[in-house]
């Protein structure tokens, strides 16, 4: 393999990952704040990942790995 071969795979995986949405897991348990920040967010090209408490969000953030977690700091 030569280096200009590493070089446009290297390239490629960046292009690939621009391309694929980033991922913001959004806990919140007030609906009219969780549609705002869904609304928001898809407009934008992101995937988002939605719960209304804490312990689903470990649940979740274990399984799915978001990029991003914006919680409620005044959850139950």
């Amino acid at each position: 393999m030569t280096y200009f071969e590493s070089d446009s795979a290297y390239r490629d995986r960046q292009t690939e990952r621009r391309r694929m949405p980033k991922t913001v897991m959004i806990v919140e348990d007030n609906e009219l704040n969780m549609k705002l920040f869904h609304d928001l967010l898809d407009a934008h090209g992101y995937r988002t990942l939605q719960t209304r408490n804490g312990l689903d969000a470990l649940k979740f953030a274990r399984e799915h790995r978001p990029n991003l977690i914006l919680m409620d700091i005044q959850l139950p």
